[in-house]
């Protein structure tokens, strides 16, 4: 069992400095109008006006393309994080020591941020003191969350509509790269219009402390490009054309869909 969560910290108390640079951070290149940064945690989004070109990196180029009747593996991580055992802040926590099981935990974590903006100071702190190996301090996550709310900024990430693939793994350490659409930009109930369909691409590290999967790194990892589909404005890519896009390695998620829902923010609509 977790330890009960103590009361916050002080500004200057463990955390109480964001991320450092030490390694690339996550990036995803997008059409927005404007340029639009989202940062909770350690997580970070970079949208410019800048489309990237289309392709697989070099280092992992895309598969035969298979036949479309064919019916894809599919992993055993789920992207609803079924393997959860608790909630915290309404959010899945407490993962399996298992490869699976870190999958699982940073899916979550990377799709939470929509919640995590709209959660409360403690609420938010609580996630991500339990989410994340060195959280940043209440104020820097108030301000990060403040500051995304007052640009009318928004996120609702699908990891069932990407697919993932387990670099690394062993008890207490683990890496795993992630690729999915989010429906990121203005909130139209924040003032803001024309919320599209963004592709996020990078690498997880994950550390095994406290009894759960926690969030170390994120990182760009190996990926110069990000790749997107022949339409990236449509977040829905068949499930054979996922894995021969992004090339070997790569699995889909057990739960995977080909189908669209509700977005987490009732303001949001794919």
């Amino acid at each position: 069992m977790y330890p009960p969560m103590p009361p916050p910290p002080s500004p200057g108390a463990r955390g109480s400095a964001p991320p450092g640079p030490a390694g690339r951070r996550w990036k995803a290149v997008a059409l927005v109008t404007g340029a639009v940064a989202l940062a909770l945690a350690v997580l970070a989004f970079a949208l410019t006006r800048e489309r990237a070109p289309e392709q697989a990196p070099a280092d992992h180029a895309p598969s035969a393309s298979p036949s479309p009747s064919a019916d894809p593996p599919r992993g055993e991580a789920t992207a609803a994080a079924r393997g959860a055992t608790r909630r915290v802040s309404g959010l899945p926590r407490g993962f399996a020591r298992t490869a699976t099981g870190a999958v699982e935990a940073s899916a979550s974590y990377l799709a939470s941020i929509d919640d995590l903006y709209r959660m409360t100071s403690f609420e938010r702190w609580r996630y991500a003191r339990d989410a994340v190996v060195d959280p940043p301090s209440v104020t820097t996550l108030d301000a990060d969350a403040a500051a995304a709310l007052a640009d009318g900024s928004a996120a609702d990430c699908r990891p069932d509509l990407g697919a993932y693939r387990v670099v690394a793994s062993s008890p207490d350490r683990a890496v795993v790269d992630h690729w999915m659409p989010c429906l990121a930009g203005p909130d139209p109930a924040l003032g803001g219009t024309e919320a599209r369909a963004r592709w996020l691409m990078g690498r997880a590290v994950l550390k095994w402390e406290g009894a759960d999967w926690r969030v170390a790194e994120l990182l760009r990892g190996p990926f110069d490009q990000l790749v997107t589909p022949a339409d990236p404005d449509q977040p829905v890519v068949p499930l054979a054309e996922r894995l021969a896009l992004l090339g070997a390695g790569w699995e889909l998620y057990a739960d995977a869909t080909e189908r669209l829902r509700p977005a987490a923010s009732p303001d949001l609509t794919w």
